[in-house]
């Protein structure tokens, strides 16, 4: 299973900003907290608000601040949100089924195995992401 960038810069972002509750952060506070660009933030951060985790706040105090409490938000939804065809039949099929000897078996299998990925990442939250961070 390979987890994009992008993927993988979202959960950092609610991170951030679920360890500063009540704070408004700036695009540019976070971009400098995780050593990324401030555009490439912007296109995650626009994603994230699409799917109603994130919410922006304009004005003089404004940013974005996380819509649901930290321990509502599961890794697997970050990543059903950031990777769109993570649970895609085309992922999970060979495009060669007629040549392939049992490739409706090793489809099952790898489907089986995205579920079991996904059902781990079900048991994460972001807050418990926080805790972890916490302690290292």
């Amino acid at each position: 299973m390979h987890i994009t960038h992008f993927s993988e810069l979202a959960i950092q972002l609610l991170i951030v900003v679920a360890d500063n509750p009540g704070k408004c952060m700036t695009i540019r506070e976070a971009a400098q907290i995780l050593g990324v660009s401030r555009n490439h933030l912007m296109k995650v951060t626009n994603k994230l608000a699409h799917s109603g985790l994130l919410a922006p706040k304009r004005g003089r105090t404004g940013g974005i601040y996380i819509t649901k409490t930290a321990d509502h938000i599961r890794m697997s939804d970050v990543l059903r949100i950031t990777e769109p065809d993570i649970t895609s039949a085309r992922l999970l099929t060979f495009t060669s089924a007629t040549t392939l000897p049992k490739a409706d078996t090793t489809t099952l299998a790898l489907r089986k195995a995205l579920q079991a990925f996904l059902h781990t990442l079900d048991d994460y939250s972001i807050a418990d992401l926080c805790k972890k961070s916490e302690n290292t």
